[in-house]
């Protein structure tokens, strides 16, 4: 009863999942409760392991890097020491730190922000060159002249 009233006046509601248990049977029936309501769900996933998710990011890195563009590709790493540089030192790590009461494994949520910008920048790249190809390729076919 408590929980229909909160979620009524509720604008967004923050749905946490432990990762660690999967979706248990109380969670699927949380999940239909919210569907009833139609509001804006936000699912935050609990207890993930980083490692899980910051190695495959950096093989995905590593693997776009050989098909992004050399512009994009110093762009995106650049953008790596700018996003763990002074910012990261000064004002995530301490907050990191606060919360995960962990200074090991805050390093490996520093190195997940870093590693953002760096695939993104790379797709970015990816997606402007074949653009071009794309773009390039279509202008020859407008400018077709043929000599009689």
């Amino acid at each position: 009863m408590q929980a229909s009233i909160a979620i009524e006046e509720a604008d967004v509601i923050i749905f946490v999942v432990d990762a660690k248990d999967g979706l248990t049977s109380n969670d699927l029936l949380v999940r239909d409760l919210l569907r009833k309501y139609n509001k804006k769900v936000v699912v935050a996933i609990n207890k993930v392991d980083i490692l899980v998710v910051l190695l495959p990011s950096f093989f995905l890195a590593i693997i776009l890097a050989f098909f992004t563009p050399n512009t994009f590709l110093s762009l995106a790493f650049d953008s790596l020491g700018a996003v763990i540089g002074t910012i990261s030192s000064s004002f995530l790590l301490p907050i990191l730190i606060g919360i995960t009461n962990s200074s090991l494994q805050t390093f490996g949520y520093v190195a997940f922000i870093g590693i953002i910008p760096v695939i993104f920048l790379e797709i970015a790249g990816f997606i402007y060159e074949k653009e071009i190809i794309l773009h390039d390729y279509n202008q020859l076919d407008d400018e077709v002249v043929i000599y009689v």
